[in-house]
């Protein structure tokens, strides 16, 4: 009897043990993340910290663990693996309301939140973890089949949940809707002046393309002059690789997804006459910057990447080693380098330019333009109207 009861405190004390060995390695883990995401002062989309993918890969073993070992609790590892996932898909679905940094420090916290009860449940040897059986088949189907629901759903919810990351990071001219991805032209008006913000992406359907190109040229409606600032970065030393240059890098991705690539605007229409009396009305002035002007930081990393992504296809861009460029070196590339900056230039031009004008087109990429529309409300001009547009179906 002495040692029956001997043999059962031993087995209850394994258990626990297991557990509470189980709960230090993820509260580690998740105090490392904790510290990782409040660490980061940039938007944690771009964040490279290693911290979530080890947790990730802890957890995964965890889960096959538990689907044979009835002692580790299954809603426990459910549940971990439920906020590790929101967590790796940039808190969603928490970042459609609250963005990107603020959903995934959510998800991360809770995570800790989780690992810190169970860690203080294990260490205070509750009996309920004591008297869990070491295998039982009703805990290994249920396992099994929340382990085959949690696989199958994890690729479309890090796809979306990155997507959705995306468009945090772009700003409202980019949404996302059930059919696929939408932009939006916004109106502002100051003294009887037009400015139309127009959201743009270098691939994209044809008819979105098209149907600007016909807009754009024909005759104002106020019967005026209309200015146009276009987007286009110059390279008078010629630094950029050349299939990046001439556009055979946007047509190959185009091509791969079954899209067109920018049209180039002051074309004639669609059916291939221009429209009477409108060329003499409208002025096409480029407004971007050369990229020889960018910060010499800004500048080299540009190359690099762009090297990168003219010497790879789509799908192997995302895998290809980038090891030596960081996520806080990719984001101020993005918005202080290739946003800010360029902003700076088109602002200028049309400040020098834009006298005289009835109706002024930006049709620039949309995540410039919520920089702009900020800085066009602070010179006075108020909203006049928004016309959503769709540029890329998923169903295609």
């Amino acid at each position: 009897m002495n040692e029956r009861s001997t043999s059962v405190e031993s087995a209850r004390n394994a258990k626990t043990t297991l557990n509470a060995i189980v709960a230090a390695f993820l509260t580690a883990l998740a105090s490392w993340m904790t510290v990782a995401d409040f660490s980061h002062h940039g938007d944690l989309l771009f964040q490279s910290s290693i911290s979530i993918w080890i947790a990730a890969l802890f957890v995964s073993v965890l889960f096959l663990a538990g689907i044979v070992i009835a002692a580790l609790p299954k809603r426990l590892v459910i549940g971990v693996n439920l906020l590790l996932l929101s967590r790796c898909a940039l808190g969603f679905p928490l970042n459609i309301w609250l963005g990107n940094t603020v959903g995934s420090r959510v998800a991360t916290v809770a995570f800790l939140l989780l690992s810190l009860g169970y860690l203080a449940v294990s260490l205070g040897r509750m009996k309920s973890l004591a008297s869990r059986p070491w295998m039982q088949p009703k805990h290994s189907i249920i396992s099994t089949v929340a382990w085959l629901l949690i696989g199958f759903l994890s690729i479309p919810v890090l796809i979306t949940g990155y997507a959705y990351g995306a468009q945090s990071l772009l700003g409202r001219y980019t949404s996302l809707s059930p059919k696929g991805v939408n932009l939006l032209e916004t109106v502002f008006e100051k003294d009887g002046q037009r400015v139309h913000l127009v959201g743009m992406m270098h691939i994209g359907d044809g008819n979105y393309y098209s149907d600007l190109i016909k807009r754009i040229n024909a005759v104002p409606p106020s019967g005026g002059k209309r200015l146009v600032l276009t987007e286009g970065v110059a390279d008078r030393n010629q630094i950029i690789p050349e299939d990046f240059a001439n556009g055979t890098t946007y047509e190959r991705w185009a091509k791969q997804l079954g899209l067109e690539t920018q049209k180039d605007l002051s074309s004639p229409t669609p059916d291939g006459e221009p429209t009477p009396d409108a060329s003499p009305r409208i002025t096409w002035q480029n407004a971007d910057i050369d990229v020889s002007d960018l910060q010499e930081r800004h500048r080299k990393l540009l190359v690099e990447m762009l090297k990168l992504a003219s010497s790879a296809d789509f799908a192997q861009m995302f895998s290809a080693d980038a090891a030596n460029i960081s996520g806080e070196q990719f984001e101020d590339l993005l918005m202080n380098g290739l946003i800010i900056s360029r902003n700076d230039t088109l602002m200028k031009r049309f400040a020098e330019a834009g006298d005289g004008y009835e109706e002024i087109y930006i049709p620039w990429g949309a995540a410039h333009l919520p920089d702009i529309e900020k800085r066009l409300l602070a010179l006075g001009y108020q909203k006049a109207g928004e016309t959503i547009r769709p540029v890329m179906s998923f169903w295609k």
